[in-house]
């Protein structure tokens, strides 16, 4: 998927749509030496979710893998149809992104401006993963979860969901699907950088969506993503961005 966007000259998002439908093998399998322990300072550690609630089974976890085995694996995958039986169709999923740097407009070059970097997400290698957790995954069936569900992950957006669904969040309403999963994570951790000069300082926050309803959809689960590009840790610097998530934007950077 290739995007092209203004992450580098300002404060910015991007929304990314992903619906999975069951009977298309992926073929992203990393390596069977995948780490099963992370080093570096994490805020959180590494946790998983479990989209289960249609016929579909799949993990998530906070460093930005997608149908991954929860018990973190090297030679299980995490995506099954229909669950509860061995019929696999993904080992494992996630984001790949790759930018370049730009500052136009007469704004100061730094020593970065130029330079075209990437962040991965979704390691098929197996040793240069680079998410890092910003958030545990929250799951609206979980009673803990939802007494504590994030303030990030309250439903606003207008451009994206049905104002119907807007303004029940904005009442006390937590999941928007049958089963809600939510989590952030980012690639800014220095301690993986795998190789790169410097991280790409892209924020992803995930929302996993399903239901067994209307027919065909109990065969398929949906995932919005959506990018911030960390520039700053001054709110002021997100004026593009919800006054709600402005300061938790910023803390990051």
């Amino acid at each position: 998927m290739l995007m092209r966007s203004t992450w580098w000259t300002r404060p910015a998002l991007v929304v990314a749509i992903l619906a999975l439908a069951a009977g298309a093998t992926a073929a992203a399998k990393p390596a069977p030496g995948r780490p099963a322990k992370r080093s570096g300072m994490n805020l959180f550690a590494l946790t998983f979710g479990v989209m289960d609630v249609n016929r579909i089974f799949c993990g998530i976890n906070n460093i930005g893998e997608i149908c991954v085995d929860p018990n973190n694996s090297p030679v299980v995958g995490g995506g099954f149809w229909p669950k509860g039986t061995p019929d696999q169709y993904i080992f494992n999923t996630g984001l790949q992104l790759a930018g370049v740097i730009r500052f136009p407009g007469g704004k100061p070059a730094f020593a970065w401006a130029g330079d075209t970097t990437g962040a991965f997400f979704m390691d098929p290698r197996g040793d240069q993963a680079q998410g890092d957790p910003i958030t545990l995954v929250y799951n609206a069936l979980d009673a803990g979860d939802a007494a504590s569900w994030p303030n990030g992950a309250v439903v606003r957006d207008t451009a994206i969901y049905d104002t119907s669904l807007v303004k029940a969040a904005a009442g006390g309403l937590v999941g928007i699907s049958q089963e809600d999963l939510w989590v952030r994570t980012w690639d800014g951790n220095p301690a993986f950088l795998s190789g790169r000069t410097h991280p790409m300082g892209i924020l992803v926050e995930e929302r996993g969506l399903a239901w067994n309803f209307p027919t065909g959809n109990e065969d398929i689960i949906y995932f919005i993503f959506t990018f911030y590009n960390v520039t700053a840790s001054d709110p002021a610097k997100y004026s593009a961005l919800d006054p709600a998530i402005r300061s938790e934007i910023a803390a990051i950077g």
